[in-house]
């Protein structure tokens, strides 16, 4: 049974896994395991023995990480194993006495694998556990394999790795966080665009779905907006679907997900609410928009359209349910909130 799960591990979908986990697992015990055979050929038998020892450990690792799923453990492991493998690198001396550059590897480990705050962390951890081993050095304790000065220079050297490491990993979060905002909003409102408020429709059935929880959606479509349009222009309409998203973001619970579907067109998610509970919130912004006032155009409405999620219905069926409860607003007349209760359209749940 050993055996058999140890070859899953170098089958292809693990072995170009792009999973920090396994990648760095893989990578790092396949070098160990050529390095044992080194010293083993070399009669250097502790170091050997202890690099067979990271190997077998770092296959229960990946086994415990597949099992759990918990990176945030399984990365700690890993570099908690690998500052107790350095540090017996510095008091032994490694292959030719080159373990001393094995070091500088653990920068760009420890950033690989956590975020930025905690890839500081656990560089200060590695830093302090070598002062400590020169310091047991300096007052006769222990002995290394490299004189003090050597080992202070590695140290500043090591540093400046970290600290260039540290900038890189910073503009690289950076970048991440920006094009991760221009991938979910919606440049003209800043609310969610169509393809993020999908993809937070489809988690909240998940939730739905495993909590055994109730949810509804409100369509929303400001009415007379091609009007607005024509008339003032679409400078002057673009500021109106700002004005109604700010307003409508501001009115709205925390838990809620807001998003443009398209045009003038808009989503409100409304987790563990029941239509009755989505009418009301529909009912108030209905009413906080028709209360505004916009220069130049003066008041502005919008129709709104409410479905309740249950579970035999599709995603496509909750959104043409409360697409028919809003043209149903439209139709009679506009500047209404429209329930969709299985039978038709009403005015109230």
């Amino acid at each position: 049974m050993f055996i058999k799960n140890l070859l899953k591990i170098f089958q292809r979908e693990y072995f170009f896994n792009t999973n920090p986990i396994y990648s760095i697992s893989l990578i790092g015990t396949s070098y160990l395991f050529l390095y044992s055979l080194i010293h083993f050929a070399r009669k250097d038998y502790s170091i050997a023995a202890i690099e067979v020892l990271l190997v077998i450990f770092s296959f229960i690792n990946m086994f415990f990480y597949k099992k759990t799923g918990n990176k945030e453990l399984s990365s700690s492991i890993i570099l908690l194993a690998m500052i107790i493998f350095f540090d017996y690198l510095i008091i032994n001396g490694g292959l030719y006495n080159t373990g001393i550059y094995w070091i500088y590897f653990y920068p760009t480990l420890a950033f690989f694998l956590k975020d930025k705050l905690k890839g500081v962390y656990w560089n200060f951890f590695f830093l302090l556990s070598i002062l400590g081993l020169i310091f047991l050095q300096e007052r006769g304790f222990l002995r290394l394999a490299y004189p003090t000065n050597i080992l202070i220079f590695s140290l500043i050297t090591y540093s400046s790795i970290f600290i260039i490491l540290l900038f890189i990993k910073s503009n690289i979060n950076y970048s991440y966080h920006k094009i991760e905002k221009l991938a979910t909003t919606d440049s003209l409102t800043g609310i969610f665009n169509r393809f993020q408020i999908m993809k937070l429709l489809e988690m909240e059935v998940e939730r739905a779905k495993r909590y055994q929880k109730v949810f509804s959606i409100v369509l929303f479509d400001i009415d007379n907006f091609k009007q607005i349009n024509d008339t003032y222009g679409h400078q002057k309409g673009d500021e109106v679907l700002k004005k109604i998203a700010k307003l409508f973001k501001e009115n709205l619970r925390k838990t809620d997900y807001f998003g443009r579907f398209g045009g003038e067109e808009f989503i409100i998610i409304v987790p563990e609410a029941t239509t009755r509970e989505a009418y009301l919130l529909a009912e108030k912004l209905r009413k906080l928009l028709e209360k505004s006032k916009f220069d130049d155009i003066g008041s502005i409405t919008a129709s709104f359209g409410i479905s309740q999620y249950s579970p035999e219905k599709s995603i496509t069926k909750l959104l043409k349910e409360a697409d028919d409860a809003l043209y149903s607003a439209k139709r009679e007349g506009k500047n209404k909130v429209k329930v969709y209760n299985g039978k038709g359209c009403l005015k109230a749940p």
